[in-house]
């Protein structure tokens, strides 16, 4: 001790020789300890799934592929603040819905020796350690005491995330059939009124409605307005299932701007006869392009494909995760070390005291 009655490191090695048999009994007796933890912990294991970036499966997914097209680059990345497919993925794999129905799959509440399915959801989900890739793919780690279960909880999870995908992707497709065939019966009442009002128009005239440089300047406008009217139809399908500020409804809004500066350029029609022509031609356009949407709907409905794309299914680890027998009995000679040294120094203590009261 120094005269302050703090330590410094030559007193504290004198300490330690002196008290070297209290020491090294301490030490031992955590050695021994160190060594029976190692071999009693139970061990763990951990069963490992990657997964790919997903892909774009939408009706009109090809809005996205531009989206991340344009991300690359730095400068437009950093007006990008929508969240990803990835990032979708990875909230459904943590989501109730999933994590409850693994748990009822492998009875986890008598796995881990809880009363509510509720606690085994929560010791699931304390277990599981799902990482996003800077590339968008997606692992998915399940800790547990067997190898095999480990495995199996872990492919699990990514199953139920693919019957997630297949309810929904059917839901979707089902919706947008109703919907389409909606607006296609819609159309389809407008066309015959607009087919009939042409054709009492030119039964009127008994000649030609229009020259053919007019007729082809009205069917041209028909064709800008029938693009419009069918990119607002696409518009109201993404935000029936796409939060209201999603790059792809702005990527929309860009090109249905973009439509409305070309029909603004355009000479406007008063000639009843051109009029009537465009509205046709709108009609005609419109009804073959929902035709065509509602075709690639109810192939979708249908198409049966899976959805998450597994790069490295989990098989039974060959070894285990944890406990780490080396570090545990590193630990436990380090508290043993500790644990002398305060004894050592405890000791030293008294026998000053003693002897000081003494004299």
């Amino acid at each position: 001790m120094t005269p302050s009655g703090s330590l410094d490191l030559s007193t504290t090695v004198q300490v330690l020789s002196r008290r070297r048999r209290l020491v090294i009994r301490v030490l031992l007796v955590f050695l021994v300890v160190g060594v029976a933890l190692a071999f009693l912990l139970p061990p763990a294991y951990e069963g490992v799934v990657v997964i790919l970036a997903p892909q774009d499966t939408d009706l009109f997914g090809s809005i996205s592929s531009a989206r991340r097209a344009l991300s690359s680059f730095s400068a437009l990345s950093l007006l990008s603040q929508g969240t990803t497919a990835s990032d979708e993925y990875v909230t459904i794999l943590k989501s109730d819905n999933v994590n409850r129905a693994v748990a009822r799959r492998f009875d986890l509440a008598g796995v881990y020796r809880v009363r509510t399915l509720d606690k085994a959801i929560e010791a699931l989900r304390r277990n599981t350690r799902i990482s996003l890739e800077s590339d968008g793919s997606i692992s998915v780690t399940v800790q547990d005491r067997l190898r095999d279960r480990a495995a199996d909880l872990a492919n699990a999870l990514v199953a139920e995330l693919e019957r997630f995908n297949q309810e929904r992707r059917v839901n979707r497709a089902g919706a947008l059939v109703r919907f389409l065939q909606a607006e296609i019966e819609s159309t389809g009442v407008q066309l015959r009124a607009s087919e009939e009002q042409v054709r009492e128009y030119g039964e009127s005239r008994h000649a030609p409605i229009l020259s053919a440089e007019d007729k082809a300047a009205a069917e041209g406008a028909g064709s800008l307005l029938a693009r419009r009217a069918a990119l607002q139809v696409q518009r109201q399908v993404l935000s029936s299932y796409l939060e209201p500020n999603s790059d792809e409804l702005a990527q929309t809004d860009i090109e249905i701007g973009s439509v409305n500066r070309e029909i603004a350029k355009m000479p406007s029609i008063l000639m009843g006869g051109a009029r009537l022509i465009r509205d046709l031609r709108v009609q005609e356009e419109l009804f073959a392009l929902l035709k065509a949407q509602l075709e690639q709907a109810r192939v979708r409905r249908v198409f049966d494909i899976a959805t998450v794309e597994v790069l490295d299914h989990a098989h039974p680890p060959e070894s285990r995760s944890s406990p780490n027998r080396k570090l545990v009995v590193l630990g436990m000679l380090v508290l043993g070390f500790l644990t002398a040294l305060g004894g050592a120094l405890l000791a030293e203590s008294r026998v000053r005291g003693s002897g000081g009261g003494a004299s």
